[in-house]
């Protein structure tokens, strides 16, 4: 119920919300450090594979959200750490939410993205199915894996924007 609260505020704040452009790896930074506020006892590491602020991206506060529910969901699995990542190649940007928890019955990856999904013992997926969808609007993806070592690892992949023209002689 608060979940879907959230969202459903979230959704009336940013209907009328322009979609902004910022750096794929600023986003990443802001919104991770934004949710470690409210989840003060997770330790967790982001790792950034270039240098440099990186490509920028399309985004608004409701892709905001559905990073922030998968790293909910990697707190939630029983892991004590989070691992995030960032990186980008050619036209794509990627972020990855690493976890060690209990992972995923691959019954329920197979119907990753569809309504609706028990996810977890205490979920019904709805969350993944927010963020699947909110990200496929960005034109992008979600993907999902069970790892050898236990956990899941959640990858975003986001189209990254051209870079602005810059006036002559700058």
């Amino acid at each position: 119920k608060n979940t879907l609260g959230e969202l459903s505020r979230t959704a009336e704040l940013t209907s009328a919300e322009p979609i902004g452009r910022g750096s794929l790896t600023g986003f990443v930074e802001n919104t991770v450090k934004r949710w470690a506020v409210r989840r003060p006892g997770v330790i967790y590491e982001i790792d950034i594979e270039q240098d440099g602020p990186g490509p920028e991206i399309a985004f608004d506060s409701t892709l905001a959200q559905a990073l922030e529910n998968l790293l909910n969901n990697a707190a939630d699995s029983g892991s004590d750490k989070v691992a995030i990542g960032c990186g980008w190649s050619g036209q794509w940007g990627q972020i990855s939410v690493r976890d060690w928890g209990r992972g995923i019955a691959p019954e329920l990856l197979e119907d990753f993205g569809k309504p609706v999904i028990q996810a977890s013992a205490g979920g019904l997926g709805i969350g993944l199915l927010l963020s699947h969808a909110t990200v496929e609007r960005f034109g992008g993806r979600v993907e999902l894996s069970n790892q050898p070592e236990g956990g899941i690892l959640a990858t975003l992949t986001l189209p990254l924007l051209a870079a602005p023209p810059q006036e002559p002689g700058k």
